[in-house]
């Protein structure tokens, strides 16, 4: 494990699954940014959607959410 001035950082946040999106992250990473900065059923802009994680974040603590992305990963 790495260490950081903040403290460990714990491996399995880190790790992914395959997936055909170039930058695919855990959920985790957004949670706690979507939870500070919004509040329920507030609107989550993400222009650089890619496989679509803020969205699911967004749906599962509720709050609505509009995303685009210029490339098609389908």
């Amino acid at each position: 494990m790495k260490t950081t001035p903040i403290g460990v950082l714990r491996k399995e946040v880190f790790s992914v699954t395959r997936n055909l999106q170039p930058c695919p992250f855990p959920q985790q990473i957004v949670l706690l940014p979507i939870i500070q900065t919004s509040k329920e059923f507030e609107l989550v802009l993400d222009p650089f959607m890619g496989s679509g994680t803020v969205g699911r974040v967004c749906d599962e603590v509720n709050r609505r959410f509009v995303g685009y992305d210029l490339r098609n990963y389908s």
